[in-house]
């Protein structure tokens, strides 16, 4: 079968706290049959320092899967349109750090039902969603999984999960919420990663047993950012980051 091309745009959709920059990337194929053809959607939740050209390669390549992908400003409510952070310059990351402590968590859930809502309007899209995230993006995956509408989402390494230390307040009910989440949830590790060590994660396995949830769970010889491919601290993992991809495109073929 022929791999789509890979349409891409920005759009500002609109939120309670005001327009939400967000990239799309859509398949395309120049063959009249497939112009009707709907793809499933695909939230794409980045890391702290927003659309970098790592992510935007990334949204590019999720498309060409075969995915409706929309990628957020994580930080729209606080930042203006457009902001990427310097993950090379310590200060930019200071800021990335001070931000996900400082915007509320009613806003990204809010923002979850904005981009429910924007790609279910979109006619390519199948309306079957699901949510993918790393770091920050990673546990705003399992906090969009929340909403019913999101069928399966696949959060790597997603950070202050057992610590509570998201949002304004640092008091993120994550960990305490995983029965809510009624599609399916895969987690992707790094073992060596110091931003979730051991007792970390197995605060976080504690949790997901004593709960309803449907998940899979995966740990990796890996660092922080393993699966991506710009990481200024040369933590990429080309081998667990492919591998990682076949674990979660499984789950999105069988649930989406």
């Amino acid at each position: 079968q022929k791999m789509p091309q890979v349409k891409d745009s920005v759009v500002d959709l609109d939120t309670p706290q005001g327009p939400m920059r967000t990239y799309t990337f859509e398949p395309f194929v120049a063959v009249p049959a497939y112009q009707e053809k709907k793809y499933p959607g695909l939230i794409f939740f980045s890391a702290i320092f927003q659309m970098t050209p790592g992510i935007h390669r990334m949204a590019q390549w999720l498309a060409g899967h075969g995915y409706v992908v929309y990628v957020p400003e994580i930080y729209h409510a606080l930042l203006p349109p457009g902001t990427v952070l310097d993950a090379t310059d310590p200060k930019q990351t200071e800021e990335g750090n001070r931000l996900k402590k400082t915007n509320k968590l009613s806003t990204w859930s809010s923002d979850v039902e904005v981009l429910v809502g924007a790609l279910r309007a979109n006619p390519r899209c199948s309306g079957r969603i699901a949510a993918l995230g790393h770091c920050i993006g990673g546990h705003l995956t399992m906090r969009a999984a929340l909403n019913p509408d999101i069928l399966a989402a696949a959060s790597f390494f997603p950070t202050d999960v057992h610590s509570r230390t998201l949002g304004e307040g640092e008091n993120a009910d994550t960990i305490d919420r995983f029965s809510d989440i009624k599609g399916e949830l895969v987690i992707l590790w790094g073992r060596q990663d110091p931003h979730i060590p051991d007792e970390g994660r197995l605060k976080v396995y504690q949790a997901l047993q004593k709960s309803t949830c449907k998940y899979s769970w995966f740990e990796f010889n890996a660092n922080h950012t393993f699966m991506m491919d710009n990481d200024p601290k040369g933590r990429y993992e080309p081998a667990v980051a492919d591998l990682s991809f076949q674990i979660v495109f499984d789950l999105f073929n069988r649930t989406l």
